[in-house]
This record gives C-alpha cells, sequence and structure tokens, in this order.
C-alpha cells in the first residue's frame, strides 16, 4: 500500500458549505486532485490500495427542485444554477483498484417527478432503467468490503420529495420517513 498524505479535506469542505455568499459556488472548480492542496499541521496520513487515486466526494443540494447530488468535479456555474454545497462524503478514487467497483451519477426522471431530473448514485451502470448523467456520468469507484479506515457510503430515499441522496449515517441523518435503499460502497475518511 502506498501512503498519501490528505489534508482535512472535510473541514475545508464544511467551510465552504456554510459560507453566507452564493456566488463563491459558481467559482468551484473539479475538486479531485488532492495533490494541489496545501498540507498543513492538520493534515492525516492515510494508506490508500495500490492503484488508487484519491478522489473527495461532495453532495450538494438543490433547495428549489429538492434534488441532492453527489460528486467530485463540480461545474464552475453550479452556484448560478442554484446548487449548494453541503459538505465531504469522504474519498473514493478516479481509478479502479483491486477491491473495488464504479458508482456512476444517474438521472430519474418521469411524470411522477413532473418531468424533473432528480438525481441518484447507482452502482448499475444502467441506472437501474433510468437515465446516465450526460455531463459526469463517473462518480467514483468505491471500496467493496470495508478496510481500515474506510466508512459506508449509504444512499437513501425520501418519497415526499422523489429525493435520492448519499449519507455518511446509517439512519438516513435522522429524516422521518427516511428510507435507507443500499451500501454504494465504502469511502475513506
Amino acid at each position: 500500500m502506498k501512503i498519501l498524505l490528505v489534508a482535512a479535506l472535510f473541514v475545508a469542505s464544511n467551510g465552504i458549505a456554510s459560507s453566507s455568499r452564493a456566488g463563491e459556488y459558481g467559482n468551484l472548480l473539479p475538486l479531485g486532485d488532492v495533490s494541489k492542496l496545501e498540507l498543513g499541521s492538520g493534515a492525516l496520513a492515510l494508506q490508500f490500495p495500490e492503484g488508487m487515486i484519491a478522489k473527495p466526494l461532495y453532495r450538494l443540494h438543490h433547495a428549489r427542485d429538492k434534488n441532492h447530488m453527489t460528486h467530485g468535479e463540480l461545474p464552475m456555474n453550479w452556484g448560478q444554477l442554484g446548487w449548494k454545497l453541503e459538505g465531504g462524503l469522504g474519498i473514493g478514487s478516479h481509478t479502479w483498484f483491486p477491491g473495488s467497483h464504479q458508482v456512476f451519477s444517474c438521472i430519474m426522471r418521469s411524470r411522477d417527478t413532473g418531468e424533473k431530473s432528480k438525481m441518484f448514485s447507482s452502482t448499475d451502470p444502467n441506472c437501474e432503467g433510468w437515465f446516465k448523467q450526460d455531463f459526469a456520468y463517473h462518480i467514483a469507484f468505491l471500496n467493496d468490503v470495508q478496510v481500515p479506515g474506510t466508512v459506508p457510503l449509504y444512499r437513501c430515499y425520501y418519497k415526499p420529495n422523489l429525493d435520492h441522496y448519499d449519507t455518511l449515517t446509517d439512519n438516513c441523518e435522522g429524516v422521518p420517513g427516511a428510507v435507507r435503499e443500499a451500501i454504494l460502497g465504502y469511502v475513506y475518511l
């Protein structure tokens, strides 16, 4: 296993999420290259499997559409489109590594959703019969099983909003009526 140094990504991402200036969200760039992060005294040494290239994952929320999305690449205009960064969801990989599988970005759209696009993450390359996200279909590769330093990444569903969201909590963050649908894989913290 190779050792990589990774900054305390989630402190930084939570700082971004709590920012009160919505315009800042329009300036976000792809966040997958942790080699460009400045490492300070809060840096942690993590052991990643050989072949893994660290990719921080983030959860975004669109309040008007009541929609969540998990990703590591954020187009620069997301803030202008109404998305807000909620925080970090761990670290996956840009590339396949032994003992990993791919997670995909999918869209659920039908009469039930008012023809609005509802994003969700899936381990199914066919998006469970729905549609593939055009701009960034690949979210990340995640561990198949839990290994030291990883936690489950859960997918939950809140039917009143037809909203899927990914979380690190096994109780769907305590949202009344939300149902845990799956473990998408295991992410490094």
